[in-house]
């Protein structure tokens, strides 16, 4: 029993830093669980339906190994000065396990920083703490070099993608069709893993997916349908093998981080520096060059042209080849714009009186002032 009525352990001065953060994390897990085992409308915290979670429960449970002493305090004793202290470690001073250095960049110690935040906002907003954030109004690291902001992901060639594939000769066949779904698909992992044969239609005379479930920029689930390449459709008939396609179930039953294992295998070995993710890259920047920028990301998925933008790798060499081809219709149309009316009929199978009719006829346009270009001899009559 407690004087002020409040259960124990739920006064603030009984808390520590690092329960919260345990108790921040093992929310996420359950909810993330209970979202793929029940779908996207079960009632979860809403830490645990973030885009990144995965990466702030990483974040989480580094605070936890490397700040021991940190997160021992009061929630409320955590102070601006104790966080920039922190800060100045992850910047100058952090080493790994084994005594080598291992500092952070500007922007990743922000993101801890950041992730740090959003536990005071959970802890203030969901249960039911009084408290001021530490993180809000403290000037937080910032990318100091152009490097730090370079654009992440590169394209991969269909000679890289065959080596790296040639590499992994253990992968299933579910593994390896799984990957070439994503290079033609432009799909993001999860939404491949998610992907249910019943959302397939590969009979239509453009065969199409739809992906469901997708959480967009501001934690809103959408979902989209989108032609398949040819290569796309082979790679679900390989994950099909000899059996016909079933009506329901997951097109490609694989566990989660599967397909990137294999693929970091395959890469190590070929002696590329290349991610998964890139084949979303490369598949981007195939249908960006193609399609009108909002035709596009109705097909990506992004959810504005920003983001496009940072997947989208324009090479010299094939801008150069649409430029060409770009001059070179503009150039015909001038011509023809120039020539007046442009006519070439085929003389083939006419007989004598059809050409002197075809001849005078041109004649009488020509004594009008219309420039023409024809395939007839004026004088043939």
């Amino acid at each position: 029993m407690r004087f002020d009525g409040l259960p124990v352990g739920e006064r603030l001065q009984d808390q520590a830093l690092a329960d919260w953060l345990g108790r921040y994390i093992s929310e996420a897990e359950e909810g993330v669980e209970q979202l793929r085992r029940e779908g996207p409308r079960t009632k979860v915290p809403r830490h645990a339906r973030k885009k990144a979670v995965a990466k702030e429960l990483s974040v989480l449970r580094r605070w936890l190994l490397e700040f021991p002493k940190l997160v021992a305090h009061a929630p409320d004793q955590v102070t601006r000065k104790h966080l920039e202290q922190a800060a100045e470690h992850l910047l100058t001073s952090r080493r790994d396990e084994h005594g080598a250095p291992a500092t952070l960049k500007p922007v990743t110690a922000r993101r801890w920083l950041l992730t740090l935040s959003g536990v005071y906002n959970t802890a203030a907003r969901d249960w039911g703490f009084t408290i001021e954030n530490p993180v809000r109004g403290m000037p937080l690291p910032q990318a100091t070099t152009a490097e730090e902001h370079e654009r992440e992901g590169r394209l991969v060639t269909g000679d890289e993608l065959e080596r790296i594939l040639a590499q992994i000769p253990e992968a299933s066949r579910l593994t390896l069709a799984c990957i070439r779904f994503l290079r033609w698909s432009g799909a993001r992992r999860s939404e491949a893993l998610r992907l249910d044969w019943r959302d397939v239609n590969l009979t239509s005379e453009i065969p199409t997916v739809t992906f469901k479930g997708t959480k967009d920029a501001r934690q809103r689930y959408r979902e989209r349908t989108i032609p398949l390449h040819p290569k796309a459709v082979e790679a679900l008939r390989e994950a099909l093998g000899d059996q016909p396609q079933p009506s329901e179930g997951r097109a490609f039953p694989l566990a989660t981080d599967t397909p990137t294992q294999a693929w970091i295998r395959g890469t190590k070995r070929a002696g590329l520096s290349v991610r998964l993710h890139d084949l979303r890259h490369t598949r981007t920047t195939e249908v960006t060059a193609v399609l009108h920028p909002l035709e596009a990301k109705v097909i990506t998925g992004h959810a504005d042209l920003r983001m496009l933008d940072r997947y989208y790798h324009g090479e010299a060499t094939a801008l150069g080849r649409k430029l060409q081809e770009a001059d070179a219709k503009a150039a015909a149309a001038a011509k023809s714009s120039k020539g007046g009316v442009v006519i070439k009929p085929d003389t083939e199978g006419m007989s004598a009186e059809q050409k002197l009719k075809a001849s005078l006829a041109l004649q009488l346009l020509r004594e009008a002032g219309v420039e023409l270009t024809d395939g007839l001899d004026p004088n043939m009559a």
